[in-house]
């Protein structure tokens, strides 16, 4: 497939990126409509008039450094795995955007966190968005990269890994500070909250935990000691009414982003 098909596609959204970009934007528009056919078989059946806005809407988020390859791999998977509109799919990006600004991270990390996530996440079907809010929020609590995160809350995923793990952990403090069912239940980022709670009520009841101590426990968590650490110190008090106020995508739209 080549972008002949494309071009009067092209050459009418290229009057319009121009307006946005000025003299890039015959290159903003050469860039979109190359990650466009490269994933001509995903979108093969869309209407002219999806397909543009598709075009258009990628065309955009690249002033904001997203990609339009990124962006399209996004769509393809919310298309593909959770049956998603046009639509819906803009209200999923414009709530990424606005974690992004209200977190004050570069849209563009954001975006690429997602794609990166996708594959993992997209097993919660129809609630990935809100669970890939949590686990965002989650890591930027506890200033941890999102891939490191996900390495921990990917291994208490499973019920016979959780209660070995939290076995150790009550066992290593010396309390019942960790409740297995309660980590088994929450979603990612939930179980972040739940674990630094329980580092919290360790350290209330016994005081400072000691630093082999810490390392075993991160250790059994297949993460750093400087990374549980975090955790410990991280303030989870709002975060279930930030992830109320960001989890749920049917309250941002796209055209009020870019």
């Amino acid at each position: 497939t080549s972008m002949e098909g494309f071009r009067p596609l092209f050459t009418e959204l290229n009057a319009e990126l121009s307006i946005a970009f000025g003299s890039r934007g015959a290159f903003v528009g050469t860039e979109t409509m190359a990650a466009l056919v490269e994933s001509t078989k995903t979108f093969a059946d869309l209407s002219r008039k999806d397909t543009k806005r598709m075009v258009r809407n990628a065309g955009l988020l690249s002033k904001m450094q997203v990609s339009p390859t990124a962006y399209f791999d996004i769509s393809k998977r919310l298309r593909l795995n959770l049956d998603m509109s046009i639509g819906e799919q803009e209200s999923t990006m414009a709530q990424l955007i606005t974690i992004a600004d209200a977190f004050g991270r570069p849209i563009e990390e954001v975006f690429r966190e997602t794609a990166e996530t996708m594959p993992v996440l997209l097993r919660y079907g129809k609630r990935f968005p809100r669970v890939f809010t949590g686990v965002k929020l989650a890591a930027i609590k506890a200033n941890m990269d999102i891939n490191d995160l996900m390495t921990l809350t990917e291994r208490l995923d499973k019920s016979e890994d959780v209660l070995k793990d939290v076995a150790k952990f009550n066992a290593l403090l010396g309390g019942k500070f960790l409740d297995p069912l309660r980590v088994l239940e929450a979603d990612p980022g939930e179980k972040v909250k739940v674990i630094s709670e329980a580092l919290k009520a360790a350290e209330e009841s016994l005081g400072a935990i000691h630093p082999r101590i810490v390392r075993d426990l991160a250790a059994r968590f297949s993460i750093g000691a400087d990374k549980l650490k975090n955790i410990a110190n991280a303030s989870f008090a709002e975060f279930d009414t930030e992830l109320d106020t960001f989890g749920s995508p049917g309250a941002f739209k796209l055209s009020d982003q870019i």
